[in-house]
């Protein structure tokens, strides 16, 4: 599943597999006028001509960069290159694995570990991390700022009354007006 790929020491492609020229959706013969920094842009671009040194210099490197296919697509990767010899000339050998999957997994871990399911607010630990961070803010700036902390009276008797769902539509109920409220700044 993943791109193959071998460059000469000055970085220009010398072979590729029939993965990589699917997914960068260029031909074989237009292979033979590119280097491997022609499918990055900006940060990604000089990141991925570092990697390419290393591994000349060091013998191997491995790196995460967008790879920027013919319809202007950017699909993140994870790429490795080694060094090997051929009739004692340099190349890069490596391979490429989208990780498109894995980025979105790891972006949904992440907000589930700082959200709270039933409401999709923030939850105590974000808050605690977000607060750190404002205290931190002021102090720096000697500036101060504003905490709002609401209690719902007699919200037991809710659940107690009606039930653990009505609750729950409550509460989502009251953390949807809360976020209407508030400004993105907030």
């Amino acid at each position: 599943p993943g791109i193959f790929y071998m460059l000469s020491g000055e970085g220009h492609f010398v072979r590729v597999n029939r993965q990589f020229l699917a997914v960068s959706g260029y031909s074989r013969e237009e292979f033979g006028h590119m280097c491997a920094t022609d499918f990055f842009d900006g940060d990604d671009q000089a990141l991925v001509d570092e990697r390419v040194q290393e591994v000349f210099k060091q013998g191997t490197a491995r790196w995460q960069a967008e790879f920027v296919v013919r319809s202007g697509r950017r699909i993140p990767y994870d790429f490795t290159g080694h060094r090997t010899f051929i009739d004692s000339k340099p190349y890069l050998v490596g391979v490429g694995v989208d990780i498109t999957e894995r980025r979105a997994l790891q972006r949904e871990l992440e907000l589930q570990a700082r959200t709270d399911f039933l409401t999709n607010t923030f939850n105590r630990r974000h808050f605690m991390e977000l607060a750190a961070q404002e205290f931190e803010r002021a102090a720096r700036y000697d500036g101060t700022f504003s905490v709002l902390a609401l209690d719902l009276d007699k919200f037991k008797m809710i659940n107690d009354e009606f039930g653990h769902e009505t609750g729950d539509r409550s509460l989502c109920a009251v953390a949807d007006t809360l976020r209407r409220s508030l400004r993105k700044a907030d």
